[in-house]
């Protein structure tokens, strides 16, 4: 830590003691006051573990980095806070003598906005989560409102305790949410090389707001729970608070782990003869739209020691040709691979922007690769084993990903209604013969997801009904297996079918329909009044052939 780093640490404490001083500490508990001195000592320390760490390596020099958002001990320590505010609050619900109903859900439901606060400071529920400042804001917003209504109609003599806990929650959001918005802005082009210094601006503004309000609270506690209760009261909420602590601490080495176990897909891919295992993965969207994000989580554990630097990348690409149409590159740094304790399984979160004019009505496959950091090279790494297809030697493929338009076009010349069973429905066609090229477009629905592979037939008879052709296919060609279709697909596939130069001229009847991929069985179908088709096929009507 510089000098010009603590100095500016220890002002921002030394006026925040002085603020407390003068106008809380007198009518505070000694305990409420031991307590204050043990947490501001160990946010120093943390603090202080941190800088230190930085020199020890492996491991240690990311846990105590208090820079990462989520499954360190400085995030264990600011959602502990939090969790004391909620208890406190909770306390005044359940225990606070001459509280109307009105009062006693003021303070519950403070206490639940206190206690979502805490969790989200340790698990960073909020990410993922489209346009999350403006909720969050919304939700503090009506707090102060509740706050002051709360002030005017029954609490006037409480005046210091409301500007308190709100104003210190407006402290620790703008040292929390501001500035991780500016930091996630032109934060250099605004403030120069203060942005290196910006996460213990952060950290500091962030815990200054918090016991601004955990001290809010006690005081207001204290005044409003008999004595003789209050002090047992009191140790419950400590309890509690060191409980939700020792929770938080353990959260880096077990969550992961739950998670991969519990919500993940299992998977097994091995690198550098299995030093290096990824285990599990996590999409929460099955079913994409243009423009929009697929989220990834990839669980992996290190068996053993792992050298230099590595990122893993995620790719969305075309099943027929494998052109990636979304893509990210993360470097491995929450921790490295060379900092993990052996063992202990890990997560890296991945986030795929998928371009506004992607093709839809198409499924994609999910990708995972890993590389080393040869700056400027980036050189990828071969995979050992894998219990899925790989595309190349160091690609595995972990799904597939369906891409729908939530408004396709599907018009269709001649609208029909053919159901293979209950859950698929061909609604239309279109066939027309341009320059020796049969046109095709078939309009589908999909009521629920398939297991089965289907492929298309399109038979071509002559006049006198002899065959002449066939043409097979599944119903959007190698883009879109019918067991990625989603439920409620309404989509239209085009077809084009190069017709053979010697063909005689004339009128041909087309016949089509669906048979399984695995057992080569025709798939029922029926009309639009249910009576079964003779021999599961469909009559699309006449085509004439020029010559």
């Amino acid at each position: 830590m510089t000098f010009d780093v603590a100095l500016a640490y220890l002002l921002l404490f030394g006026a925040h003691i002085l603020f407390l001083r003068r106008f809380v500490l007198k009518d505070l508990s000694s305990g409420s006051k031991y307590l204050l001195i043990v947490l501001y000592a160990l946010h120093a320390l943390l603090i202080s573990l941190f800088y230190a760490s930085r020199q020890w390596g492996h491991i240690w020099s990311w846990y105590f980095d208090y820079r990462f958002g989520e499954y360190n001990p400085s995030a264990a320590y600011a959602a502990a806070v939090f969790m004391l505010v909620a208890l406190a609050a909770v306390a005044v619900a359940w225990r606070g003598a001459s509280l109307r109903l009105w009062q006693r859900l003021y303070w519950l439901g403070t206490g639940l906005f206190f206690g979502y606060l805490g969790l989200d400071e340790y698990f960073v529920l909020h990410e993922g989560t489209k346009n999350w400042t403006l909720i969050y804001a919304a939700v503090a917003g009506l707090l102060a409102l509740s706050s002051v209504a709360y002030y005017w109609f029954g609490g006037r003599r409480e005046q210091r305790v409301f500007l308190m806990v709100v104003g210190g929650l407006g402290v620790a959001a703008a040292g929390g949410a501001g500035l991780e918005l500016l930091a996630a802005r032109d934060c250099f082009g605004y403030l120069g090389q203060t942005c290196n210094r910006l996460p213990l601006i952060e950290e500091a503004l962030e815990n200054v707001g918090i016991l601004t309000t955990l001290l809010g609270m006690l005081l207001y506690a204290e005044g409003h729970i008999a004595s003789p209760r209050w002090p047992r009261v009191y140790r419950v909420v400590l309890a509690g608070g060191f409980c939700s602590a020792l929770v938080f601490l353990g959260g880096s080495w077990i969550v992961p782990d739950l998670e991969a176990q519990w919500f993940a897909q299992p998977v097994s891919i091995e690198y550098f003869d299995n030093r290096l295992s990824i285990l599990a993965y996590r999409v929460d969207q099955q079913v994409l739209h243009p423009g929009g994000t697929l989220d990834l989580s990839v669980y992996w554990r290190v068996n053993d020691e792992v050298f230099n630097v590595y990122g893993l990348s995620a790719h969305l690409i075309s099943r027929v040709d494998g052109q990636s149409f979304a893509s990210e590159d993360r470097l491995v740094d929450e921790p490295k691979f060379a900092q993990a304790v052996h063992g202990v399984v890990h997560r890296t979160n991945m986030t795929l922007k998928l371009p506004p004019d992607i093709p839809a009505q198409a499924s994609y496959w999910l990708t995972l690769t890993t590389w080393e950091d040869r700056r400027p090279e980036f050189v990828m790494q071969p995979i050992g084993y894998t219990d899925r297809s790989l595309v190349t030697p160091d690609m595995a493929v972990l799904q597939s990903i369906s891409v729908i338009d939530p408004a396709p076009d599907i018009t269709i010349e001649h609208p029909a209604r053919f159901d293979f069973g209950p859950d698929v429905a061909l609604t239309g066609y279109t066939a027309k013969v341009q320059d020796r090229h049969l046109m095709l477009q078939f309009a589908w629905e999909n009521r629920a997801r398939m297991t089965q592979r289907r492929v298309q037939f399109l038979h071509l008879f002559d006049a006198d009904g002899a065959y002449v052709l066939g043409f097979d296919q599944p119903p959007f060609a190698g883009d879109f297996p019918t067991t990625d279709w989603p439920p409620d697909l309404r989509a239209r596939a085009e077809w084009q079918i190069d017709l053979p130069p010697d063909l005689s001229p004339g009128e041909y009847y087309l016949r089509t329909g669906l048979y399984d991929m695995d057992t080569h069985e025709r798939v029922p179908v029926t009309d639009s009044e249910g009576i079964p088709l003779q021999d599961f096929i469909i009559e699309l009507g006449t085509i004439f052939i020029n010559s």
